[in-house]
């Protein structure tokens, strides 16, 4: 019998030798024109000879297998977008390999797809594909549809022009295998994937970090019918009480309270109807919401969705371009509620992007993971870092941050310990800001138990503060005064340890130039000096002004006086002036900068 008189016997079944089973569908067929076209056919007739052959999980189930059923008998099939994949997956499945076989012609349609959306620019078919694909089991793995179609993604949309959102919504439904494996498949042609990869990595996250707080949301309505009716029992009670007052009572009164109690009732009544219909009306919406949302996010718990996202992403992929203040809060809060892997990770991007944070983004960080994330960034900067710009600016974030949140006053005594001591002691330059941080909260007029208060106060080096700050913290009494008085005496320690006879150590580091005409002040010409110089903070040097003649008059070996705010005041140089001349060298810079002196 040839294959054209088989095409007769496709649909009636009639003369059918063999019987193939498919999702429970039994479908009457014939070997010759199946062991023509798949060798898999082939291999279970030679290893059983049975006349009944079951597929599981076969690739689009017998709808599909029928389309290829027809393909075995000649018959004209089409392909289009919407069965492509299915037909090269249910081909894979079945080793229906050769030219003019049905994998050489899928395969060739599923070029001509690819490339026309690479030369238009359109994403949609191809994310189409891989939709329909990511279902069709371990047939697809073998057909490697996704790979490149994933190549296909990233490189539409790299090039200029605008994403469709919906396009871009199919994708972020993807299982999560697939997801992770399109992650995987990104920045093998350079880092200019990256960032829509980064971008699409951090919005499929963020559907799942939305997922658990809708679930928080629902288990907390659950819970208002059982506050409801504590309420109600309470409001019982009363009710009982004040009935047993009012029998005492004169009977007018006791009528007029059972009206108005009356009328109360019926209130309630008919508030509780209200809210009764309102709340169904609600309830249908949300479980509507959440039926949508379940079909449209991955079905693994929180931790195992971030910890596999995450640690698909390269390593270079930009992901503090595109998140937020509010994503990664709710990333490090998953990654400690479910002690995921990639937490290092996230408090390493947090601190990079600290200084980016927002105030509202701030004061939404709990202190905890705060500190965390501080302590991260320090460990990371290493323990020389003292002394420069990154650790300055962490430290300034941090303190300014503790500001904010005593003037609003939503900073606690412990928390305020705790953050302060998080930043390391060498980070900070000045505590001018910290201490303004720790007298507003000590003043704000809250109790505050003594060892808090204590804690507060530890956590703040007046000695490294400016001088009009330990005037105020004397004046405020915010710190106690031996406190405020020891930092003062550390202070002018600090200072005169920096002097060696009469000089100040480092001399080198200074270079004093001159302005080409010299000024005249007090009667005399007075040359107008400046030093460029290196240092920092606390830790800078001043160059005193004798030991480099300025002009003729002046005596190296006049008596000189410190100021405390940076200056130096020379009594002795001009007796015909009841003023002395005063340098107030100024420091501006982290790591070196320029001193300009100031006379009068």
């Amino acid at each position: 019998m040839s294959l054209q008189d088989l095409m007769k016997y496709r649909d009636s079944g009639e003369l059918s030798d063999v019987t193939i089973v498919v999702e429970g569908e039994e479908l009457k067929l014939h070997k010759f024109p199946l062991y023509i076209k798949s060798d898999y056919f082939k291999e279970v007739a030679a290893e059983s000879g049975k006349d009944q052959v079951e597929l599981e999980e076969f690739p689009g189930g017998a709808a599909c297998f029928k389309v290829i059923a027809d393909f075995c008998y000649n018959k004209k099939i089409d392909i289009s977008l919407e069965n492509v994949a299915q037909l090269r997956c249910g081909a894979e499945y079945l080793k229906m390999a050769g030219d003019n076989n049905l994998i050489d012609l899928t395969e060739r349609y599923l070029d001509d797809i690819i490339r026309s959306a690479q030369m238009s620019r359109s994403l949609s078919p191809i994310v189409d594909l891989i939709s329909r694909t990511a279902c069709l089991g371990p047939a697809a793995e073998e057909a490697k549809i996704a790979e490149r179609c994933f190549a296909a993604v990233m490189d539409v949309w790299t090039k200029p022009g605008r994403v469709d959102a919906l396009v871009v919504d199919r994708l972020l439904r993807l299982p999560l295998d697939w997801f992770e494996r399109l992650a995987k498949s990104c920045g093998s042609e350079g880092e200019r994937q990256l960032r829509p990869l980064a971008e699409l990595a951090t919005r499929y996250l963020h559907r799942v970090f939305q997922r658990d707080t809708d679930l928080q949301k629902q288990q907390q309505q659950q819970k208002k019918p059982e506050k409801k009716k504590e309420q109600e029992k309470s409001a019982e009670k009363e009710k009982d009480d004040d009935d047993a007052g009012e029998e005492a009572a004169e009977e007018p009164q006791q009528e007029q309270q059972e009206a108005r109690e009356e009328q109360q009732q019926q209130e309630e009544e008919a508030g509780e109807a209200s809210d009764a219909e309102a709340d169904g009306g609600d309830k249908k919406k949300q479980q509507q919401q959440q039926q949508q949302q379940q079909q449209n996010e991955p079905k693994e718990p929180t931790g195992e969705v971030l910890d596999r996202v995450i640690g698909s992403l390269p390593e270079p992929t930009p992901l503090a371009e595109v998140i937020s203040g509010d994503w990664i809060r709710l990333a490090l809060l998953a990654s400690e509620q479910y002690s995921c892997q990639c937490r290092p990770r996230l408090l390493q991007l947090a601190g990079n992007m600290l200084h980016r944070f927002r105030q509202e983004e701030l004061k939404q960080m709990p202190s905890p993971v705060l500190c965390d994330i501080v302590s991260s960034t320090a460990a990371a900067m290493g323990g020389d870092a003292g002394a420069s710009g990154e650790a300055q600016v962490l430290s300034g974030v941090i303190d300014n941050h503790l500001l904010d949140l005593a003037r609003a006053g939503s900073l606690t005594a412990e928390e305020f310990a705790k953050l302060a001591a998080s930043v390391p002691a060498d980070y900070r330059a000045s505590h001018d800001t910290l201490y303004e941080a720790a007298e507003t909260l000590l003043t704000a007029g809250e109790s505050i138990p003594d060892d808090q208060q204590k804690a507060v106060v530890e956590a703040v080096d007046l000695s490294r503060c400016e001088v009009s700050t330990l005037q105020r913290a004397l004046d405020k009494g915010a710190f106690p005064a031996k406190v405020v008085c020891q930092a003062a005496i550390d202070l002018a320690q600090r200072q005169q340890s920096l002097q060696v006879d009469g000089k100040f150590a480092r001399r080198e580091d200074f270079k004093p130039t001159f302005s080409s005409s010299p000024s005249r002040r007090y009667g005399r010409n007075v040359a107008s000096p400046s030093y460029d110089g290196i240092g920092a903070g606390y830790s800078s040097y001043r160059e005193p002004i004798y030991g480099s003649k300025f002009d003729s008059d002046f005596d190296a070996s006049s008596g000189l006086r410190y100021s405390a705010l940076g200056g130096y005041s020379d009594t002795a140089a001009y007796p015909d002036t009841d003023r002395g001349a005063r340098l107030d060298f100024q420091y501006s810079g982290a790591s070196g900068g320029r001193y300009s002196s100031r006379k009068w």
